[in-house]
């Protein structure tokens, strides 16, 4: 492998393998059993009233609304 060198940009790049290229040295991990936490399932629902009631808040604090 030799590097390729842009002179007018100094970027040195390797010519060969990509990092995203498959080697084929991976062990094969099979995917675990994944639960969400009742947080999770909440957190979507709630995003919208937290971000209502700091907006009310710093408008009160700062607008005297």
């Amino acid at each position: 492998m030799r590097p390729c060198v842009n002179k007018h940009l100094l970027i040195i790049r390797w010519r060969g393998v990509r990092n995203d290229q498959n080697l084929g040295n991976g062990r094969y991990v099979p995917p675990k059993d994944t639960s969400v936490s009742l947080f999770g399932k909440v957190a979507p629902a709630l995003f919208p009233l937290v971000a209502a009631a700091l907006g009310y808040v710093i408008g009160r604090q700062f607008l005297g609304l």
